[in-house]
């Protein structure tokens, strides 16, 4: 069956036979050479390979393999009188024995002999005898001796690839692509026609070398070693990369098995087909589905089957993969029948196929719960196809399919239990997927779903259900897991079971106050989200709770339906139950602290002691003050806050104490126990004001007693001087004088001694210098600072006077450098080199008092010093005797000092001494210069001016005839100390460094990179060499050119080396022509001989094209690499297609010159270009892909680029180009896809990617391959319908632009197709051509087929409601059910129509909204106009089936029967029967009045006669009592007062009521309701308004007043009350600012809201009194006369902005003259967002004005950004004098 011939010999010509190439020897082999040195190779199969041995000092000993490559090979070989080599490392020979020596060989190639390459030293190495190096010689009549084989398999047609070569056999290496076009090639060799490919040596790992990597073949080659690969024996690869095939013929196809492995039962796993002789794996690439699953458990004697979504529950791919891509209808009777993409052709395979068989019958299916803790709750599991099987909880399992699935168990009802596997998770067969039961099925089966088993991705979370029996028993309450019965996660009693309600959401003071009175307590506090009293678990009851709060249980409360909760966290409803007595006393106290008066402030309240919160450090210091007087202190202070989930309860948040008052209780707060989240709890420290007296100072933390940080005696307390950056050495000299010494040093701010501690008792200290106690000096206030970043520190030390002045060098490499420290006050310190002021000048002075002649100051001594810094920012002229002669900033009066001044000194030389040398180079010829002078060695610095006339004196100095300036570089070390030389400027003739001029010696600071030279010698009229290196092969690589002695680079930077440069270089080499290839990257090796060569292609040499000079070349980052070639004549040119997964299908390269290379996409590559390069490998047509790099990126050279055929040529070089390798770059190469059209056959289309063979993805068939559509412009209805009508429908529709079906995919067939639905077939409609499409975003045309039913066929359904007679309309159509959509249109006459055909008399129709559910497809109707008779909706205008792009919101109506009982009306949701929401009584249901326009008392008054009082009054606009809901039964009602009924007044008609919107406003995040963000209630939930834009006063207005206030404040741009969250309703809002309702205001419309940041609409509103005299305060001061000014205004405190220091001492005149005072000055303003309100902006008063209500301004409120708040400094006179102390602004 298989052929015998699997051994193919090529053997051409050569010295040896086949025999002869393979023998080997017994024992060790030797080659020796006649010279002197003498070299043998040993243990080689052969007398050409084996280890490298030499002969030396009477001994053979081996060479080590580091280092070891090609060149060093070469050189081996030549001496023994070959041609060609490859090298071995690693002992491949085995190991040698006796010395090693030689090691680090490093050839050039050129050399004659080994011991002429540079290497370590004979004997020098650090090796073993597992690194000998070796080496295969051949010469060049051997390498057309090739033969290849397959080893390691039992059969003959499999197997690894071996090749001989050289004599020996090696392996190919996978490395990544190797594929089954190189698979191919080697299978045609040994008589196959078909081939799979492996690697990873699948068939065992092989021996010897890797001949060939990277082999690259287009399938039509004859022999492998015709493909490209990177040469013989030039790889990066081991042999568990090696390559092998699996070869087969035609006559093997047939044989073909299928089997399922991995899973423990026959009828399940995954698919394996037998094929070749082998088993191997069908691939699920993304489309395997259950046609594909039916077809193959049909083949295995089952009716169906299901396709589990891509998993490895039943093992991994193997590595054999044989089929992928496979696409069934479901019909065929064997896999091999389904469209798939070849045997072995399989691209990506990231899972195996799995499927699971089973037989149907027509039995009842059944349902179970498992995994639960009883029969009524877990996971549901059916019973289908004889397997019990589960279902997809992912997607749309809710409280219906719940319902319908326990009462299937028996239960009345159920709760569906959102995504969990608590119960277990999917398992497989998962039976159902997307259900959508209405809830009143008998039966799963009769939902609505996906089909049996037709189940995708589905996560792992399986449906899951709670069922239970409704009793009409009244519910009750318990408190769980906490310690005590008042305090706990909230359960709540329903349906037989204890459950949890959700309280992620929603759940606030209001909910736990009725659950407290439930338990009999008179009221409670939510806890924020915690799990502490125990999770979420099921059943949870309720979730969206939203009490008014005087409701007498919970389930009056508005919630979301019993059960009906999803998604929650795990966050379960907590509470806090107490009992308020009136009138008690709050009781306080402080705990968990270190002592009596400090710690965590407790109050006592309800019976509880409970915990302050803190959150944003809120609780300050009036609120501290307050704390302490209850506790018998005169003050206090507030501490940071305590990090941590507090212990329950939390009384009392965003206290607000002015600090005169008696207790807490009289503070502002935001009530008891109405906290949200709460991390911080507030602390304070108390304390008794001392006399000045009592205050002392210490220092702690330091090493001694006179360093440390500052501590101050103060309230019988030692606390923290804070350092904020005022404090000083005149603070210091204060500081230190208090505890015995004579001076002090301010150290900068520092934590080394310690971090600040609570208290802060002083901040913002001045001192003159002079005070005897830092009481004395000017600070902030006794506590006044909340935080401080770093504690004042300081060095006390005594002065004696005329002492002389010390000075060392310490941390010293050597004696005469180093760090500088100076003696004074008793203390070696530094001195500061801050911003390097430490010069030269400063240094000769530090070092003549050293006893130098001279000095340098080196580089900055890095780090935080220890103290004391002594001296400061020294100005010395360098003639002074001493430092304390120079001038500095004083002693000590330092601030920060990260930077130590560091000196050399020296003693000046004479030129004669002065020498150079060169460090740091891997020879002595380059590297850093370095000067000899002074008696040290010292850096010569590169400025950018140092040069090729600065290296060749250099040089010469060191015995070189010339050198090359290497450009700023570190390569060979950095700059070190001192440097001697800067600014270096040679003319080239000097012979000494010391002649040039340069900025004198040691006049230099620092030094960024240090001078750098490559010396050589020149030899007058030298030829010219060249070469190529780091090449793939011998006429491709990086330039390099002989000079001086040393092969060397040549630069091209900004590309200034092209092809004509190219061409010279090429022809150097005997090549005809060049091309200059992508510049080479990276630094380069020295030397660089040349720069911008300009050559113009017709020299003969490099040297005679003009460039820089030899060596003169600048920064260079890039290499020049050239690729050199031969012309070819166009019969040499051919084409190949590279980087596909098939041979027809790829990136074009041509074959010119010898290589291969690139055709570029440049715009003008199109179906001609294709169409003639298909021709050139045997296709009729060929199809231009779109500019792409899927098939790979453009590699070099860039042969051809702005190709135009006319499609008639029969070659690309016969078409219109820019000539050869005139392209420099290429973004996208040029692609086609090759096919064969046969004329007049038919195309064929198929729909892929859909749920069922009816929808998806249109593919069409031509020219032997199915191809996609582009559906990015014109695809329509009328295309759909041809499309559906060729597939057998009646019609279809097109689906708006979607990859849900799948993305294009290659080849695109068809593009701007354009029927005009009379078509057969979309071959008959106008389209651009085959093939011929260009840009197409990734959108392919996608349909929806079906057939037209009778109208009588035609039904409705109602889902998503609550009860049967509302929610959204599904109509039944063509087997689906599909999409009514709301255009507008929809209206009470189609409602009407709708809800007879479900058998009601009457309906509604429900304003746009998605409360039911969104729209589904299909969307089989839209723009629906009935006229209200009709029996059907299929009789009513419409668009036509399916005939709908787009729809934002479905159809919905209430439906309901008339009858002709008089109406009822009720008030719901008030605190008695006389108030409430008005609902009305008709057709059987209870709905609501629009409220929104004309509502009045006259409406009111007829309401409230029907429920038996005399008059009534309309509540304005409000949802205080309960929104909106449906049925809304009236609108526009119109009463003139005396109806007995509102049946009698005049409205719109029973349910006749379109928009009525039932918004409302509140406030959130404020610390009251009067002050927060805006948010507002549209359609059924609350939402955000933009503040971004446009939000101004008269908007505030308006949203104040409709929460009963007279006025309202806008807040400029902030997110201190929240940020901006979903929905945001409104933006753009511009009222006039007379609108009862921000809805009257204009704006940009409901939920039509653009970018609006993170900013809401924020308010600040108030009642204002007119004709009250204005009051005003100053608060945040340090004494009674100075501080920020507020004003009484509307019923609050406020401040004045001074934006932009408008605020001056006129304003501040009359500010003062109010408070008592003559007169005022305005001081700094204070930073920082204010707190709201602030009331006045940009005043102007003149400073006569009695009042500041009296001066011009904004107006009240009217201010908008404000980060600056009026301060205020206030002054009596006497007479000429001030008798009154004022401070000064700070700054």
């Amino acid at each position: 069956m298989y052929p015998y011939t699997y051994l193919l010999l090529v053997i051409l010509t050569g010295f040896c036979t086949f025999t002869e190439c393979v023998t080997t020897s017994s024992s060790p082999t030797s080659f020796t050479t006649p010279s002197p040195f003498n070299l043998r190779l040993v243990d080689g199969a052969t007398n050409s390979s084996g280890r490298v041995e030499v002969f030396h000092d009477g001994q053979w000993g081996t060479v080590c393999d580091d280092g070891w490559g090609s060149n060093d090979a070469l050189v081996v070989c030549r001496m023994l009188g070959y041609s060609n080599a490859f090298y071995f490392g690693s002992a491949y020979f085995g190991a040698g024995s006796g010395p090693i020596w030689m090691d680090n060989v490093a050839c050039d190639g050129s050399e004659q002999n080994l011991q002429d390459c540079t290497f370590n030293g004979w004997e020098i190495e650090d090796c073993s005898h597992s690194e000998d190096a070796g080496v295969i010689c051949f010469s060049e009549n051997q390498e057309d001796e090739v033969a290849f084989r397959l080893s390691g398999a039992p059969e003959p047609n499999a197997g690894r690839v071996e090749v001989f070569y050289a004599g020996y056999w090696g392996t190919v290496c996978d490395y990544y692509n190797w594929d089954y076009r190189d698979a191919t090639v080697t299978c045609k060799m040994l008589g196959f026609s078909n081939a799979f490919y492996v690697g990873s040596a699948y068939f065992g790992a092989g021996s010897g070398p890797i001949w060939m990597d990277n082999v690259a073949c287009d399938g039509s080659e004859q022999n492998l070693q015709d493909c490209t690969f990177n040469g013989w024996e030039i790889e990066d690869c081991s042999h568990i990369e090696d390559a092998g095939v699996i070869c087969f013929s035609e006559n093997q196809e047939d044989e073909v098995a299928f089997r399922l492995s991995g899973a423990p039962e026959p009828n399940a796993g995954r698919v394996e087909v037998f094929y070749a002789g082998y088993w191997g794996t069908v691939c699920d690439y993304y489309n395997w589905d259950y046609r594909d699953a039916t077809v193959t458990c049909k083949m295995l004697g089952f009716s169906d089957g299901r396709a589990p979504y891509r998993t490895y529950d039943y093992g991994s791919t193997t590595y054999i993969k044989w089929m992928g891509n496979v696409n069934c209808n479901g019909t065929e009777s064997s896999l091999e029948e389904c469209p798939f993409d070849g045997w072995g052709y399989v691209n990506s395979c990231p899972y195996p196929a799995n499927v699971f068989c089973y037989n149907t019958s027509e039995s009842d299916i059944d349902v179970r719960l498992t995994g639960g803790s009883g029969s009524h709750v877990g996971r549901v599991e059916v019973y289908y196809g004889g397997y019990w099987g589960t279902i997809c909880g992912y997607y749309d399992w809710d409280y219906r399919d719940a319902n319908v699935t326990c009462r299937m168990l028996g239960y009345s009802t159920g709760r569906q239990i959102y995504r969990t596997v608590k119960y277990g998770s999917l398992t497989e067969p998962v039976w159902m997927g997307g259900v959508d039961c209405i809830g009143t099925e008998d039966s799963l089966a009769d939902c609505s779903f996906d089909g049996w088993g037709q189940v995708g991705y589905c996560s792992s979370y399986p449906a899951t259900v709670f069922c239970y029996n409704i009793t009409e028993s009244v519910i009750d309450v318990r408190l769980t897991g906490g310690s005590g019965p008042h305090v706990g996660r909230v359960e709540v009693y329903y349906g037989g079971y204890w459950g949890t309600i959700c309280g992620y959401y929603d759940w606030d003071y209001r909910d736990a106050n009725v659950t407290c009175r439930m338990l009999g307590y008179s009221t409670g506090r939510q806890i924020y989200r915690t799990v502490k009293y125990g999770s979420l678990t099921e059943p949870v009851w309720m979730g969206g709770v939203d009490c008014i709060g005087t409701e007498d249980s919970l389930a009056d409360c508005s919630f979301d339906g019993w059960g009906q909760v999803g998604y929650c966290s795990s966050y379960p409803a907590s509470v806090f139950c107490y009992n308020i007595t009136v009138n008690s006393t709050v009781d306080i106290r402080l705990v968990d602290g270190p002592n009596n008066y400090t710690g965590r402030l407790e109050v006592y309240y309800g019976g509880h002691w409970g915990g302050v919160c803190s959150q944003n450090n809120n609780l300050d210091d009036k609120d501290a003050a307050v704390v302490c007087r209850m506790l018998k202190y005169s003050d206090g202070q507030a501490l940071y806050r305590t990090y941590g989930l507090p212990d329950e309860p939390i009384w009392m948040d965003n206290l607000r104490c002015n600090g005169t008052e008696s207790s807490l209780a009289d503070c502002p707060f935001n009530g008891w126990g109405q906290v949200g989240f709460c991390y911080y709890q507030a602390r304070v420290a108390c304390y008794n004001a001392s006399a000045k007296s009592e205050i002392a100072v210490r220092l702690m933390g330091g090493s001694d007693a006179h360093v440390g940080r500052v501590e101050v005696f103060y309230g019988g307390l030692w606390g923290t001087v804070c350092d904020d950056y005022s404090w000083d050495y005149k603070n210091a000299d204060v500081t230190c004088r208090m505890i015995g010494y004579s001076n002090g040093r301010a150290i900068y701010r520092t934590s080394k001694y310690g971090g600040a501690s609570s208290p802060i008792w002083m901040d913002d200290v001045r001192c003159n210098g002079t005070e005897g106690n830092l009481a004395d000096c000017t600070f902030s206030g006794w506590s006044s600072s909340e935080n401080c970043n770093y504690p004042a520190s300081v060095f006390c030390y005594n002065v004696s006077v005329n002492s002389s002045l010390g000075i060392r060098l310490v941390d010293r490499p050597n004696n005469y450098s180093g760090r500088v420290e100076v003696y004074y006050g008793g203390h070696w310190g530094g001195v500061c080199t801050y911003n390097y002021i430490f010069d030269g000048n400063d240094a000769t002075v530090a070092c003549r008092m050293l006893g130098y002649s001279d000095g340098q100051s080196l580089y900055r001594s890095y780090g935080l010093p220890d103290e004391p810094i002594w001296m400061e920012n020294l100005g010395c002229n360098g003639t002074e005797s001493s430092l304390a002669d120079c001038p500095f900033d004083g002693w000590g009066q330092i601030g920060r000092c990260y930077y130590q001044a560091r000196v050399a000194c020296y003693n000046a030389s004479a030129k004669s001494e002065i020498a150079v040398r060169l460090v740091g180079g891997s020879d002595a010829h380059v590297g850093r210069v370095e000067v000899f002078y002074g008696g040290l060695w010292g850096t010569v610095c590169d400025d950018y001016s140092w040069d090729y006339k600065n290296a060749d004196v250099t040089c010469r100095m060191i015995g070189y005839s010339n050198g090359r300036a290497i450009y700023t570089t570190s390569k060979y070390g950095g700059a070190s100390s001192p440097i001697w030389m800067d600014d270096v400027r040679c003319n080239g003739t000097e012979g000494h460094l010391a002649d040039c001029t340069f900025s004198g010696w040691s006049n230099s600071d620092s030094c960024n990179y240090p001078a750098s030279v490559f010396c050589y010698n020149v030899s007058v009229s030298s030829y010219l060499e060249v070469r190529m290196v780091d090449g793939p092969n011998n006429y491709t690589g990086r330039l390099e050119v002989y000079h001086g002695g040393h092969w060397g680079g040549v630069c091209t930077y900004n590309y200034g080396f092209d092809d004509n440069d190219a061409t010279v270089a090429c022809r150097m080499l005997g090549y005809s022509d060049g091309q200059s290839l992508y510049k080479s990257f990276g630094l380069p090796d020295e030397p660089i001989w040349m720069e911008n060569l300009g050559c113009n292609g017709t020299e003969s040499s490099l040297a005679d094209c003009p460039f820089n000079g030899w060596g003169q070349v600048g920064y260079c980052y890039y290499q020049a690499r050239v690729a050199c070639y031969n012309a070819s004549a166009t019969s040499e040119i051919a084409v190949r297609l590279m980087g596909g997964s098939y041979a027809h299908v790829g990136r074009v390269e041509v074959f010119y010159g010898g290589l291969w290379g690139t055709v570029c996409d440049d715009y003008s590559w199109d179906y001609k270009n294709a169409d003639v390069t298909c021709r050139m490998i045997g296709y009729s047509n060929g199809r231009a892909i779109y500019r792409t790099s899927n098939y790979g990126s453009a590699t070099s050279p860039i042969w051809m680029d702005d190709v135009r055929c006319n499609g008639t040529e029969g070659n690309l070089a016969g078409c219109t180009f820019s000539g050869w390798s005139y392209s420099e770059s290429c973004y996208y190469p040029a692609s086609v896809f090759c096919y064969n059209v046969s004329a007049g056959s038919d195309i064929d289309v198929r729909l892929t990617g859909g749920s069922g063979s009816h929808v998806g993805r249109v593919e069409v068939y031509y020219g032997g391959y199915w191809g996609t559509i582009c559906g990015y412009y014109d695809w329509d209805y009328t295309d759909a319908r041809v499309t559906c009508r060729m597939m057998g429908y009646s019609t279809g529709h097109q689906i708006y632009r979607t990859t849900n079906y799948g993305s294009l995919t290659e080849p695109v067939w068809m593009g701007g197709v354009d029927c005009n639905g009379t078509e057969d077939s979309l071959a008959d409609c106008s389209f651009g051509g085959w093939g011929q499409v260009g840009y197409c975003s990734s959108y392919p045309a996608s349909v929806f087929c079906y057939n037209v039913t009778a109208s009588s066929d035609i039904v409705v359904r109602l889902v998503g409601g609550a009860i049967p007679n509302v929610g959204r309309i599904e109509i039944y159509f063509d087997g689906m059910w599909g999409t009514v959509c709301y255009d507008y249109n929809w209206d009470n006459k189609n409602a009407d129509v709708t809800c007879r055909m479900l058998g009601y008399s009457n309906g509604r129709s429900i304003y746009r909204t998605s409360t039911y559910g969104s729209y589904t497809s299909p969307v089989w109707m839209d723009d629906v106009r009935c006229n209200g008779t009709e029996e059907n909706l299929a009789d009513c205008s419409f668009s036509g089936w399916a005939f709908s792009d787009y729809c934002s919101y479905p159809a919905s109506v209430f439906c309901y029967n008339v009858s002709g009982s008089d109406i009822d009306v009720r008030l719901t949701g008030g605190s008695g029967p006389h108030v409430g929401r008005v609902e009305v009584y008709y057709g059987g249901y209870w709905g609501t009045v629009c409220g929104y326009y004309d509502w009045d008392h006259r409406d009111a008054n007829v309401t409230c006669k029907m429920l038996g009082y005399s008059n009534g009054r309309q509540i304005y606009r409000t949802l205080n009592y309960g929104y909106l809901t449906e049925p809304v039964w009236m609108g526009g009602v119109d009463c003139n007062g005396t109806e007995d009924s509102l049946a009698d007044c005049s409205f719109d008609g029973w349910g006749q009521v379109g928009y009525c919107t039932d918004i409302d406003v509140r406030l959130t995040g404020g610390s009251g309701p009067h002050v927060g963000r805006v948010e507002v209630y549209y359609g059924g939930y609350w939402g955000t308004v933009c503040g971004y834009y446009d939000w101004d006063y008269r908007d505030a207005n308006v949203t104040c007043r409709m929460m009963g206030y007279s006025n309202g404040r806008q807040m400029y741009r902030s997110t201190r009350y929240g940020i901006l969250t979903e929905p945001i309703w409104m933006g753009g809002v511009d009222c006039i600012g007379t609108e009862d309702s921000l809805a009257d205001c204009s704006f940009d419309g409901w939920g039509q809201v653009g970018y609006c940041s993170s900013y809401p609409a924020i308010v600040f509103c108030y009642n204002v009194t007119e004709n009250l005299a204005l009051d005003i305060r100053l608060v945040d001061r340090p004494n009674d006369y100075t501080g920020r000014v507020e004003v009484y205004y509307g019923g609050h405190w406020g401040g004045i902005c001074t934006y932009n220091y408008a605020f001056d001492d006129n304003d501040a005149n009359v500010a003062c003259r109010m408070l008592g005072y003559s007169a005022g000055e305005a001081v700094s303003s204070v930073v920082g967002l204010p707190d709201e309100p602030v009331w006045m902006d940009n005043l102007r008063c003149d400073g006569t004005e009695s009042s500041l209500a009296d001066c011009p301004f904004n107006g009240w409120g009217q201010v908008g950004y404000c980060y600056y708040q009026a301060r205020v400094a206030c002054i009596n006179f006497t007479g000429n004098t001030k008798d009154v102390k004022r401070i000064s602004s700070p700054n």
